[in-house]
């Protein structure tokens, strides 16, 4: 799935993850997709900085505020809801 301006998307199911990522303010949610009934898939903007911040998720050196993470997961969830 492709962006407004033709650009490729991050696309992510790991709700901790994508909080983590959108708590950082340097990306943005597109669009989300179901995957299965329980499962979603969120698509994730700019690509290259989301790949980057995945990175230090995976390996312990993502700062972000646990609220902003909590906040993110309602909201994500919210999304699937709606969906």
């Amino acid at each position: 799935m492709q962006n407004q301006q033709n650009s490729p998307v991050y696309k992510s199911s790991d709700l901790s993850l994508v909080s983590a990522i959108l708590s950082t303010h340097k990306a943005e949610i597109v669009g989300s997709q179901r995957i299965t009934p329980y499962k979603f898939e969120f698509l994730l903007y700019p690509l290259d900085i989301c790949l980057e911040l995945e990175r230090q998720y995976i390996n312990g050196q993502l700062m972000v505020s646990a609220k902003a993470i909590s906040d993110n997961v309602r909201l994500l969830k919210s999304l699937t809801k709606g969906t």
